[in-house]
């Protein structure tokens, strides 16, 4: 059984924890995700467990106990949601690896249909046998080459490569322009940055509802985003509950986008694991001279903020000061760091001002006087992850706190799935219209929502003149929604709107462009 407390992941999840390739027998619970306090966006394990890429390692490759003890016995996940990515589903059943008994909310389910073949000695296989230094080096650059491809297609289709310039056009766009934003955000979907849909989210006087959840249905990604939720919540006139429900249908729908990123973690974390080796390896050769010099050098492999600061104790351990305060200077340097990173970086900085002071002076870090454990006491108060867990030890060991690791235990006395966003089989009107469009008169625009009969074979909402010319016709593919009419090149004029459902006009509306 596995319970991962806390921060076990940066706050994106685009790093972190996976748990994968565990064989669990007869547990009342096979995996746990516990936090407890405030500050829940950073807590959770990392968003991928496993990747949609199609090498037999890449799904998370977890063999279940499937007891049933309860609800969530497989899995129950109390931090972010994570994707649980697994071969085809024809495997399911041979070795229990669907986290059967779990709430796909906050474990959602993906197979990955393009492995053919999968079991558990070539999907799991054994890392007994290690491999030498110049295997690793071969597979760090093997893992990184592919990394870089995946890390490029995100960059080049992502907001149409350059978020800077699409979320510029978002800020400073005003009503006139709905239908051009509309067009540019379409154009760049389903790649949009949640940077600039939170933007876009903002944007309540030119993006109406109606074309934000246009946007939001082609980009999954968002539409799971509690950053865009919330300021859609926060508009004067926030969305419908059918609106609503439009964009949530996406909440279980791996984007593309997503799917991307799965590919580029997975390699990324290969290559980490190569770099965690190598660096043991070159711990354990006595017949290194500079070992510290080869750690640090391994380490580089990894361009993170985390890797630099094991870089800082490399130079640390080398008696190397001024390398260490250069290697925190290129952190900030090198990285946009957020609130929470720039939080633990400061707290490495105070960590190593306190070990520097030490060792200027060739004292133990049981020597530290009552200014340094203070601020030692402030980063385990303040921080979070190793340098919280390093400062914490100095104290244990100096005798001024006394710690019992705590084991944050899940409650297990309910099922505590999120609430189904509403909407979802609510007619859209109290009458027994089929559709209805605004707003009348219209100029550059009209949203027409609509709800067809169950035994509707064919649909199609057709557009004509009072003339009768027949100006646009759409098909609707689904029982219920909305379309959205560019109605820039129309004429100005009177325009009848007519729903037919199987060959015949069940409705007819009139809408006037001006």
């Amino acid at each position: 059984s596995i319970n991962a407390q806390k921060q076990n992941r940066n706050q994106d999840g685009s790093t972190g924890l996976q748990i994968k390739c565990n064989l669990f027998e007869h547990n009342y619970q096979d995996i746990t995700v516990t936090y407890s306090g405030t500050r829940a966006e950073i807590y959770g394990i990392a968003k991928h467990q496993g990747s949609t890429d199609t090498a037999v390692t890449a799904p998370a490759g977890n063999r279940f106990s499937q007891l049933s003890t309860w609800s969530y016995s497989d899995f129950n996940n109390e931090g972010k949601y994570v994707w649980y990515h697994m071969p085809r589903s024809s495997f399911a059943l041979q070795y229990k690896i669907v986290p059967k008994y779990s709430d796909t909310t906050k474990v959602k389910r993906a197979f990955n249909n393009g492995i053919y073949q999968w079991n558990p000695t070539e999907g799991c296989p054994s890392h007994l046998t290690g491999k030498t230094k110049s295997q690793l080096d071969a597979s760090i650059e093997e893992n990184e080459a592919s990394r870089i491809v995946y890390a490029d297609s995100l960059d080049n289709l992502t907001d149409d490569g350059n978020t800077t310039s699409l979320n510029l056009d978002v800020v400073t766009s005003m009503p006139p322009e709905t239908m051009q934003l509309r067009s540019q955000l379409l154009n760049a979907s389903p790649y949009l940055s949640d940077t600039v849909m939170v933007n876009a989210a903002e944007k309540e006087e030119v993006l109406p509802n109606s074309i934000v959840t246009e946007i939001l249905a082609e980009n999954p990604q968002s539409a799971k985003s509690d950053k865009v939720i919330d300021k859609l919540n926060e508009r004067i006139t926030p969305p419908s509950d059918n609106q609503m429900a439009q964009i949530h249908a996406n909440d279980t729908v791996l984007g593309e986008k997503e799917a991307l990123e799965s590919k580029k973690a997975y390699y990324a974390s290969r290559k980490q694991q190569n770099v965690n080796d190598l660096v043991r390896l070159n711990m354990s050769d006595t017949t290194i001279t500079a070992v510290y010099d080869s750690i640090e050098t391994a380490l580089a492999h990894v361009q993170t903020p985390e890797s630099y600061y094991l870089q800082a104790f490399a130079r640390y351990n080398n008696g190397d000061s001024t390398g260490v305060l250069n290697k925190l200077s290129d952190v900030t340097s090198n990285f946009d760091l957020n609130s929470c990173e720039t939080d633990i970086h400061s707290a490495y900085e105070d960590y190593f001002d306190v070990l520097l002071a030490l060792q200027s002076k060739g004292k133990n870090i049981t020597d530290i006087d009552s200014t340094q454990k203070e601020a030692l006491y402030n980063i385990v108060q303040n921080s979070g992850g190793l340098v919280q867990a390093l400062a914490r030890n100095i104290l244990i060991k100096t005798g001024d706190i006394v710690y019992h690791e705590p084991y944050i235990l899940p409650d297990t006395t309910t099922t505590k799935s999120a609430k189904v966003k509403g909407g979802f089989n609510k007619p859209f009107y109290k009458s027994e219209s089929y559709f209805k469009f605004y707003p009348n008169p219209a100029n550059s625009y009209m949203t027409i929502e609509y709800e067809i009969p169950l035994n509707a074979n064919d649909a199609v909402i057709e557009i004509v003149s009072v003339n009768g010319v027949q100006i646009e016709a759409i098909r609707l593919t689904t029982g219920w929604g909305q379309k959205i009419v560019d109605l820039r090149n129309y004429n100005p004029g009177t325009y009848l709107i007519r729903l037919y459902i199987n060959g015949k006009v069940v409705e007819t509306g009139k809408i006037v462009k001006y």
